[in-house]
Formats: structure tokens, C-alpha cells, sequence
């Protein structure tokens, strides 16, 4: 529904846009461009095979940590108050339903542990190891990019641009930073020539000073770094708030 170039004021006949329509637009055209921008992007993945939508993954631990009663992988619920409202997220075993952990305890737990692990792999690297690709280069050409195609849809909202060759902009553009994401992704996730980890990488480009991880781009690290990890309580229903020893990860060895 959203791709509808009709919500824009635009006619479409047999699949093409055929020009401006009699009706007037529900959103503006650059409105409409940027969602069909959004919506299309092809670095855009399913949230997990058995999703039927498109998205970013939002939980890191879905379908890596396992439930040490059932062997079976978490997911994601919610924990609702006494109103029927959602409270807090929890992960929760998939296959017994009988261990339960917050997430957003266990997200900072896994994101922590990897992180100091890593850091450690990367001081017991040779002095002399160069990563082969530009990392930094390459995160710099995607915020160029991401400049570029707002500067495309301002010359469209302006008449400078006619609506091919905004879409031929766009499109160009979104090909290039796909094909960078891709590269950057492989980097961390299968090491690329001497096993690298910079800073930046291993925060997963995160630029809100929180100290979050793209769960998405985190968790190529995470497996990569981690052998196993085991959720071992607390048993459903139970009220413990002591976590620590409810979260047992088991880490690869450097280069494995």
C-alpha cells in the first residue's frame, strides 16, 4: 500500500507512472519517494526465516542463544503489566517455555562479554597486521551517499530533477551503499585477510553515544566470537533478580 504511487498524486497505468493524476496526493511526492526508498532498499533482510516481513533484526539473541533445559533456541516476548500493557521484553526458550531472561539485561551481558573478548584478540595480533580493506574509506563513502540522495530529493521537490532521474539517482546510490554494507559485513563476520576489529566495527557504526550496537550489524560479530551461548534460568514464573549466572557463554578461540 505504501509503494502506491496514487498516494502521491501520480498515475499509474499497467505498472508505470504515466504522469500527474486528476486527484490531490494524500502525502507529497518526496514523501512518497522516500518511503519507496526505504522500503526497497536492497541491504534491507528478513528479521529471520520464518519471518514474513522485511526489517532490521531488533533482537540479538533470537535464534543464537539456546535454552539449556531443551536445547531449543530463545525468541522474544513481552512481559505485560496488570493493565494487559507491555512492560519489558524478555527472551524466552522457543521449544519448553520454561526459562526466561530480560533482554535488555541479556542483550548488554552478550554485547559486553564480546566486546572485551575481542578487544583481547586484538592485542595479541602482530603490530604489522593491516586489515585489507579501508574501513573507515568505506563508512565515509556510505555518509556521502546518504548526503547525496537527500540532496537528489531536494532537487526534485525543486523541479530541478524530473522523476526519472530522481529515481535513477536513488537507486544508484542505494546500490552503491548495499554493495558497501555487504563488503563491511563479510569483513567482520568472516575476517578478511589478518583477523582486524576496529573500534568502530565492533560498536556496529553506533553514532547515538549511548553505547547500542546495530543489532543487525553486531551479530555477525557475535557469531564469530561466540561458540555457544546458554540461557540456564530462571524457571518461568519465577521472580529472580539474580541474573549473572543465568547466561553461560562459551567463546571461540582467536581465528577459529
Amino acid at each position: 500500500m505504501l509503494l502506491n504511487a496514487r498516494n502521491a498524486g501520480i498515475y499509474v497505468y499497467n505498472g508505470e507512472e504515466s504522469g500527474p493524476a486528476a486527484w490531490e496526493p494524500i502525502v507529497k511526492e518526496e514523501v512518497f519517494r522516500a518511503v519507496v526508498r526505504i522500503l526497497t532498499n536492497p541491504a534491507r533482510r528478513l528479521n529471520g526465516e520464518n519471518s514474513g516481513g522485511f526489517g532490521k533484526r531488533t533482537n540479538l539473541l533470537t535464534g543464537l542463544a539456546k535454552c539449556s533445559k531443551c536445547d531449543h533456541t530463545v525468541r522474544a516476548a513481552w512481559r505485560r503489566n496488570s493493565e494487559g500493557a507491555r512492560a519489558y521484553k524478555v527472551y524466552q526458550c522457543g521449544g519448553c517455555h520454561g526459562l526466561t531472561l530480560p533482554a535488555e539485561w541479556a542483550d548488554s551481558v552478550v554485547t559486553r562479554e564480546v566486546i572485551e573478548r575481542v578487544e583481547q584478540w586484538q592485542e595479541m595480533l602482530p603490530q604489522t597486521a593491516e586489515e585489507s580493506i579501508d574501513v573507515e574509506g568505506l563508512k565515509l563513502r556510505v555518509k556521502a551517499l546518504e548526503s547525496i540522495k537527500e540532496e537528489l530529493v531536494e532537487d526534485r521537490s525543486l523541479g530541478i530533477l524530473t522523476r526519472e532521474q530522481l529515481r535513477t539517482g536513488l537507486a544508484a546510490a542505494d546500490a552503491e551503499i548495499a554493495k558497501i554494507i555487504d563488503q563491511l559485513t563479510a569483513h567482520i563476520s568472516r575476517g578478511d585477510g589478518p583477523w582486524f576489529w576496529d573500534t568502530e566495527a565492533l560498536w556496529a557504526w553506533s553514532e547515538d553515544g549511548d553505547g547500542n550496537v546495530d543489532v543487525e550489524r553486531f551479530t555477525p560479530v557475535v557469531m564469530r566470537v561466540c561458540k555457544s551461548i546458554t540461557m540456564t534460568g530462571p524457571g518461568k514464573g519465577r521472580n529472580d533478580r539474580r541474573y549473572g549466572e543465568h547466561l553461560v557463554i562459551e567463546f571461540n578461540e582467536m581465528g577459529a
